[in-house]
């Protein structure tokens, strides 16, 4: 990849999420890549020119076409993210339910999958679901109110498991046999053999009234729960065979859900509703049972043949719709999860502001310290240090923008520890050029011999320190990566700012006499 294609690749990812207009076109972003390029290369080309520096102006140009992006990557992106320990938000947990794990054990990215296509389906939300441990889930969204809290974790727990059932009809002589053995036996399931031929299933008395309904077989389960019996066939109509799901309006102006089959499903729906229309003859009607997870949410009387699109209809409220088409159109679980999560961690938004004020004053105060230090000590030395540090902060602020990474609270105590390190370089370099002073070397050569001699120490310190910085991103948690990050970042671009573009301003700044000594405090 080019200089061109990795800046605009970079400014693309910026500008990606902004909410102006006119930078989010592509005849903007190339404009800007452009501009970034061009105009702090033609700048550094006049000032080596008028200051008679030719050989810097490849290297200017680079600190200058750093600066430029980082700044603009920066203002374009900001406000950049913030972890959930910043800007609040809830961290749910969830166990699998080992009383309803398939035969073939639980694959747990699969799992991972399907949840976050409940809970993130467009893929535009701060959603992190992940596995924890052996058999749980977490689930961590910023920024929700409660209602939202309660709406993620209906949609969690949710199996997803969607059915269509003939409800049993005691006036109908085909559902007499389900019937009879139904109401003799005890059990959820009703056999004939070796057969399954009908189901007692929940039912949502708040979307359908069973009360004096003559067509509804109904029992009392042992807990009270109203049930009611549905027939099984052979046609095993399920959700699996659904292409879409989708809200909208019934002939009542009510709301309810729209679905469409796929070919194999449209086939299947086409004969299952077309053996049970209606029977003039005998004044006979049938009923399409929807069942969600064993809850009967509607049971619709079959006018006529359905094959490919239907209709869910009932007493439902928008929320259920948008509950509904969240479940049907993310699929079925590939296993349980028990339907309240185990943990439940509330951040609160404003104990996330209160600590971005603190954290930022603690930041800001330790920079100022720090910068206010090296001037004081080093003089033009420590003017060069600061601008150095100063670069490095927009760097790492801009890289934490374009690859989309949040600051979480540990994140800034790595970007207030990066800054440490890239005036712990510049400190080691000027007290090389404070040896080679002493021995009584020209300007020219101190500056040359403290670099290369700083160099290694340099590396050397920074590369051990980056080791400590990738194994905690790689086994650490969300706080120890968000240290490591920045951390990392920092350090990398330490290499950058401290020893190449400090040595671009000395070098300039020695190359035109403007630098006849090197004044430090003793």
């Amino acid at each position: 990849m080019n200089g061109m294609d990795g800046w605009f690749g970079l400014l693309a990812q910026v500008t990606e999420n902004t909410s102006a207009v006119w930078w989010n076109e592509s005849w903007a972003v190339w404009g800007l890549t452009l501009a970034i390029i061009l105009v702090p290369t033609v700048l550094a080309w006049l000032v080596t020119r008028r200051l008679r520096a030719g050989s810097l102006w490849g290297r200017l140009s680079v600190v200058l076409v750093a600066l430029a992006a980082g700044i603009v990557v920066t203002v374009l992106g900001w406000p950049p993210r913030m972890g959930i320990d910043l800007k609040g938000g809830v961290i749910l947990v969830y166990e699998i339910d080992s009383a309803k794990q398939p035969d073939g054990g639980v694959s747990m990215d699969k799992l991972v999958a399907a949840v976050s296509r409940r809970v993130n389906p467009g893929g535009q939300k701060e959603v992190t679901v992940r596995q924890y441990g052996t058999n749980q889930l977490e689930v961590i969204v910023p920024e929700v109110d409660q209602a939202e809290v309660e709406f993620i974790k209906r949609i969690v727990s949710s199996a997803g498991v969607l059915e269509f059932r003939i409800v049993a009809n005691p006036q109908d002589p085909r559902h007499k046999e389900i019937i009879e053995k139904a109401t003799s036996s005890s059990g959820s399931l009703v056999s004939s053999g070796d057969r399954s031929i009908g189901r007692w299933i929940q039912i949502d008395t708040q979307k359908i009234n069973p009360v004096g309904d003559s067509t509804l077989v109904m029992r009392q389960a042992g807990d009270g729960t109203p049930e009611v019996l549905v027939a099984l066939d052979r046609f095993d109509v399920t959700g699996d065979f659904l292409s879409r799901a989708s809200g909208g309006y019934d002939q009542n102006l009510q709301p309810c859900v729209n679905f469409s089959f796929n070919s194999q499903g449209s086939a299947l729906f086409g004969t299952l509703t077309s053996q049970n229309l209606p029977d003039p003859a005998n004044r006979l009607l049938s009923r399409l049972g929807i069942v969600l997870d064993g809850v009967l949410l509607s049971a619709p009387t079959i006018r006529s043949t359905i094959s490919s699109d239907g209709q869910i209809t009932g007493s439902f409220k928008q929320a259920d719709v948008e509950f509904l088409v969240g479940v049907l159109n993310a699929g079925s679980l590939p296993a349980a999860l028990y339907s309240d999560p185990i943990s439940e961690q509330k951040i609160s938004p404003q104990l996330g502001a209160d600590t971005i004020r603190s954290g930022a004053r603690a930041m800001l105060l330790a920079t100022i310290v720090v910068l206010t230090f090296m001037l004081m000590y080093y003089r033009f030395s420590g003017i060069v240090a600061d601008l150095a540090v100063l670069l490095n902060i927009v760097l790492v602020v801009a890289l934490m923008i374009s690859i989309k990474a949040a600051f979480t609270l540990a994140g800034l105590a790595g970007l207030v520890l990066s800054v440490g390190m890239a005036v712990d370089a510049n400190v080691l370099i000027y007290e090389r050029m404070r040896e080679e002073l002493d021995r009584g070397a020209s300007v020219r050569m101190a500056i040359r011999n403290g670099f290369q001699r700083a160099f290694s120490t340099i590396v050397d310190s920074n590369l051990t320190t980056l080791i400590t910085g990738i194994v905690l991103f790689s086994i650490g948690t969300d706080q120890l990566k968000g240290f490591a990050v920045t951390l990392i970042l920092g350090l990398s671009l330490n290499l950058f700012t401290a020893v190449f573009c400090s040595r671009v301003i000395f070098d300039l700044a020695e190359q035109k006499r403007l630098l006849k000594t090197l004044s430090m405090a003793p």
